[in-house]
């Protein structure tokens, strides 16, 4: 919503934050969608709590790694909900803030996403090898986005999310599936 009702046009060329700057228009669809999804992460993790400790009890999970990814998780859903609690455009430290708390959603999960060997081990070989592939299309969008500015610093901020989100989703149904299989 917040890109087919912005004031900016040319939003996609510059950087999806301009869709929650209230000069455009739309800072409560593009602002509290972050916001949303922080909740959304909350209910997940309530969720998916009875699951998470049928992985320990099988052994495909130790209590460290689920304790690691916890916090990570943790950092995650606050760090979502401060992207959409402190707008952009509203100073220059706040921008700050706000661009600061973005690239740390994606280096945070980037983290757990590098890491899947040791966190997911046990799980499938069909989701370590999505896992390193999502990887790399979000490393390919970043760097050819922002670092060498191939492609416009909106859609490589796009893709990105599209692989965050898919990656969240992958990891919750695949949390899921081996929570129903019988130890």
């Amino acid at each position: 919503m917040a890109a087919i009702m912005t004031r900016d046009k040319e939003w996609w060329v510059r950087s999806t934050c301009s869709l929650g700057m209230r000069i455009n228009g739309t800072p409560e669809f593009y602002n509290y969608s972050f916001i949303i999804v922080g909740v959304m992460l909350i209910i997940f993790v309530i969720y998916l709590k009875p699951q998470i400790q049928s992985l320990i009890s099988k052994n495909l999970l130790t209590k460290t790694k689920t304790i690691t990814l916890t916090i990570l998780y943790f950092i995650e859903i606050i760090t979502l909900i401060l992207v959409g609690a402190i707008p952009y455009g509203d100073s220059d430290w706040t921008n700050k803030i706000h661009v600061w708390f973005g690239f740390y959603v994606f280096i945070n999960l980037g983290i757990a996403m590098f890491f899947a060997f040791w966190f997911f081990r046990k799980f499938s070989k069909k989701f370590l090898i999505t896992n390193y592939i999502l990887l790399i299309i979000g490393m390919l969008s970043y760097f050819l986005g922002i670092g060498a500015q191939l492609l416009p610093y909106a859609i490589a901020e796009m893709i990105t999310i599209i692989v965050v989100l898919s990656w969240m989703g992958m990891t919750f149904i695949e949390i899921d599936e081996l929570s129903k299989i019988k130890k």
